[in-house]
């Protein structure tokens, strides 16, 4: 058994003020499954099984922040429309809690890309 934590903070700094942002209590899973999963993004949609046991993922792209790259959509199933992912900053998403996690995710693109899945 793995235990994962994840946590993010964000820190704006400018014109004489500094404000911070960071949640009081980060996201845990005490039986994480710890997979990683190399992703292969296509000009069209893959499918990607969910390790059993995680409540959430990091999908970090292989590309430097801040250079364009695939444009992205998030589904929870294969025929909904999804959600915008960022083109090129690692993307979190967690579900601790759903009644229903997802067995699978589906990602669109619209171009070959390669990046990693972090499940925690």
């Amino acid at each position: 058994m793995i235990a994962a934590t994840f946590a993010m903070s964000l820190q704006e700094v400018g014109n004489g003020q500094t404000l911070t942002w960071a949640p009081a209590t980060p996201v845990g899973n005490a039986a994480s499954p710890a997979q990683t999963i190399a992703v292969a993004l296509i000009d069209g949609t893959i499918e990607v099984a969910v390790p059993p046991g995680s409540i959430g993922f990091v999908y970090v792209p292989v590309v430097q922040i801040g250079v364009a790259a695939a444009q992205k959509t998030l589904k929870f199933a294969s025929t909904d429309a999804g959600g915008p992912m960022s083109v090129a900053l690692p993307t979190p998403y967690d579900w601790a809690g759903a009644a229903s996690p997802p067995t699978n995710l589906w990602f669109t693109s619209n171009q070959a890309e390669s990046g990693t899945l972090y499940f925690f």
